[in-house]
């Protein structure tokens, strides 16, 4: 019973350990600080599930100037794949794009493609006329607030707002039926590593639908390191239960 009880303990501080590590931003500065200077690049990050389980990878890549549908943008890009070590069991992929006007910075164009194992590939394509409040997916079109969002173009537009300025706003989001509203906190804080102080910003997010309808919500958490632009070095997704955790762990 006594070994029962030490090893349970042994898990709870171990566990209690890992997810202080994977949410805190001074511990994630420290580590990025560590492997050299910090620049803008691609975002590799480690996703935990429930703040202690390691499920997965994500990146997040650095933008690209392009020209789309005759449109000066920026191509915007991510991928997240799980954990080699459970793939006998769980296989999932994630390949997401957002093109961006690059006046505006508004999406006018954004897909996501997803393969998951025992699902096969799903694949999502939108069309976002942001002129006439308008998303087209497939043949169905939608009704949209303005200055709609994609989950990309939401990232990269966190990155360059002056949270010297502003501490409160919100985001419109759609990539599916419904309307959502991304409400925004920010402070800022600050941590000394070495004879360095790194300021950052810790924004707190609710997620609800625009129609007021009191369910379906969502909570997220981000931390991001003021450098020449706001780099995203934590992130926590809480929704319908469950607590998804992502760490900047490397910049390349």
């Amino acid at each position: 019973m006594k070994k029962m009880l030490l090893v349970l303990l042994t898990i709870v501080i171990i566990s209690g350990f890992i997810i202080r590590s994977n949410n805190n931003p001074a511990a994630a500065i420290a580590n990025l600080a560590k492997k050299g200077k910090i620049n803008p690049g691609n975002l590799v990050y480690k996703i935990y599930f429930m703040g202690i389980i390691p499920v997965g990878e994500a990146v997040i890549k650095r933008d690209v100037a392009e020209t789309y549908g005759g449109q000066e943008v920026y191509h915007l890009s991510a991928a997240a794949k799980s954990a080699k070590y459970f793939s006998s069991i769980f296989k999932a992929t994630a390949e997401l794009d957002s093109y961006i006007n690059r006046q505006t910075l508004n999406p006018i164009f954004y897909k996501q493609k997803t393969v998951i194992s025992n699902k096969g590939e799903i694949k999502k394509e939108i069309i976002y006329d942001q002129q006439n409040s308008i998303m087209t997916i497939g043949s169905t079109r939608r009704q949209i607030l303005p200055n709609t969002q994609d989950p990309l173009s939401v990232v990269y537009n966190l990155k360059r707002i002056d949270f010297d300025k502003t501490n409160e706003f919100k985001f419109s989001l759609n990539t599916n039926q419904k309307n959502y509203i991304m409400a925004c906190k920010s402070v800022t804080k600050q941590t000394k590593i070495g004879n360095k102080i790194f300021n950052f910003v810790i924004i707190e997010a609710e997620i609800k639908r625009n129609d007021g309808n009191p369910h379906h919500k969502s909570y997220i958490s981000m931390a991001l390191l003021k450098e020449k632009e706001n780099i995203p070095v934590l992130i926590k997704i809480s929704a319908s239960g469950a607590i998804i955790n992502a760490k900047l762990t490397a910049i390349e």
